[in-house]
């Protein structure tokens, strides 16, 4: 999907629910009855409110959002609209999902069996804090440490328990997390990260709060839905895109709108986790493999276990793996590869250096062999791309 428009959507919340009493609470109660009570919801209209600052510069939008429960083969899935006025407009009615970027009038479409439900999935997480399909009790207590109950806040007019979450040993930064739950209805209407150096400087901070919120009102199911126009919209198909025959993508390598194969990849220099610089130049006599992804992506996460398995099978036969973290919004990547056990190369900060090798969607990868020149180059996923790629790392690592 075209990086502009996913530079618009919402962040994909890791963490989401709520709680009720008074007095000092058990912070993992908390967390407890907030699922129960999100689960519990059929229906909700809310508007989020997020605040984002990160290099000196604070971004602020608001998402209007509609978002109900239905049954679907046998299982609760949400479907939803959220809209960002003048900006992104984005629908899923259970069968078609279409994302409609205003700026650049593109529509991207995934409608395809299996394929629509997981586009909607990775979207759809940013309303677990309101509305949910299931009750996820075991991934709470294995994602929640280091929780401190605060007290009592007031977050708009509603009194709220405030949990503190704070974490370290990822790289250089200290991450702290505070969570706002509603005493009236349990549900969680405030979330807040901030992360500092090891000197205690900021790098990022992030706000998002839900307001105006209706729980259980009636929608109309054709507000789920929006009209693709081919006519005044440029049309990405999403299943497309991450299916394509052997023949498609030889194609497509030949023109792809990615920097020519063959040609040397321009150099760069970007610092990993632990802040050392890696120059593409010194790296002359290995084959690398550069990812261009970002946390809040859900295909970058597809291709990610891949990755770590080229890694596994390969880095002793001279292949480098290289994650470049680009046009991140919110996200710890330094964290989200620990948590998820990838421990191939991580440089971050890569905006700059993805213009420059033409990267408009993410995941975008890029093969280079041992002189530095490229072999392959893809944006997007597909099933053949595992294949491929191992095949030309067979063959460059015997050169």
């Amino acid at each position: 999907m075209n990086k502009k428009l996913m530079h618009l959507l919402p962040f994909a919340i890791f963490l989401l629910f709520v709680s009720c009493g008074a007095g000092k609470q058990d912070p993992m109660k908390v967390f407890m009855d907030s699922e129960i009570a999100a689960s519990n919801v059929k229906s909700a209209q809310f508007d989020i409110s997020y605040e984002i600052t990160e290099q000196g510069q604070k971004n602020n939008f608001v998402s209007h959002v509609w978002v109900s429960k239905i049954e679907k083969d046998g299982q609760s899935q949400l479907i939803f609209r959220l809209l960002e006025p003048n900006v992104t407009l984005i629908t899923y009615d259970g069968n078609k999902f279409v994302a409609t970027d205003m700026k650049t009038n593109t529509q991207s479409v995934s409608q395809k069996a299996g394929m629509v439900e997981q586009v909607a999935m990775q979207l759809a997480q940013n309303f677990n804090m309101i509305i949910d399909t299931k009750v996820d009790t075991a991934q709470l207590k294995q994602t929640l440490t280091g929780l401190e109950f605060l007290g009592e806040a007031t977050v708009g007019d509603e009194k709220c328990f405030e949990i503190l979450q704070k974490a370290e040993g990822h790289g250089e930064y200290k991450v702290e997390t505070k969570y706002y739950f509603s005493q009236k209805d349990k549900l969680m209407k405030k979330y807040s990260s901030d992360v500092k150096d090891k000197e205690g400087k900021p790098v990022q901070a992030m706000t998002f709060e839900i307001k105006t919120l209706k729980l259980n009102p009636k929608i109309e199911a054709n507000l789920f839905a929006q009209v693709v126009d081919t006519v005044k919209y440029k049309f990405e198909d999403i299943d497309a895109a991450q299916e394509q025959s052997p023949q498609q993508m030889e194609t497509q390598e030949q023109d792809n709108g990615l920097l020519k194969t063959g040609s040397l990849a321009p150099d760069w220099t970007l610092t990993d986790k632990d802040g050392k610089p890696v120059t593409l130049s010194a790296l002359r006599g290995k084959v690398v493999l550069l990812d261009f992804w970002a946390t809040w992506c859900g295909p970058c996460k597809m291709v990610m276990p891949v990755l770590q398995k080229l890694h596994t099978n390969y880095q002793d036969k001279g292949l480098l793996v290289i994650g470049v973290n680009s046009y991140e919004r919110n996200g710890d990547p330094v964290k989200f590869m620990k948590d998820n056990n990838y421990n191939y190369k991580l440089v971050l900060k890569g905006d700059q250096v993805a213009q420059t090798y033409k990267v408009e969607g993410i995941p975008t990868l890029y093969l280079l062999d041992k002189e530095g020149k490229i072999v392959f180059s893809q944006s997007g996923i597909n099933q053949q791309l595992e294949a491929k790629l191992e095949e030309l790392i067979k063959q460059l690592s015997s050169k």
